[in-house]
């Protein structure tokens, strides 16, 4: 017979994660229960919200984020989220550059 120990901490750790996604899912069904969707439909259409990484005159690039559906904007609006129009993007390391050429080269590659 295996006897498997979790440390306190991790434990308590994965415990204080699930409450909040319980409280979280709790919060956005009271948020949305004039619509006909449950929460777990509802991230599934803000997983759809997307941004346009742009960059003028070569100054640090930014992520415009464009108007969203009417749904989402239904959804975010129930839940006093606003969204800005601009964000600042993450600038690319070296790694992330090398990671996106070689991604390149292998869809360029005819591997049939």
């Amino acid at each position: 017979m295996t006897i498997y120990v979790r440390k306190q901490d991790r434990t308590r750790g994965q415990v204080f994660v699930v409450m909040l996604s319980y409280l979280l899912i709790q919060k956005l069904r009271e948020y949305w229960n004039t619509l006909d969707m449950t929460v777990e439909e509802g991230i599934e259409l803000l997983k759809t919200l997307c941004t346009v990484e742009i960059q003028l005159d070569g100054n640090i690039p930014a992520l415009y984020v464009p108007k969203p559906r009417k749904e989402i904007e239904q959804l975010l609006t129930l839940a006093n989220i606003p969204i800005p129009e601009i964000l600042p993007a993450k600038i690319k390391s070296k790694h992330q550059n090398k990671t996106k050429k070689c991604s390149q080269q292998i869809k360029n590659k005819n591997f049939t």
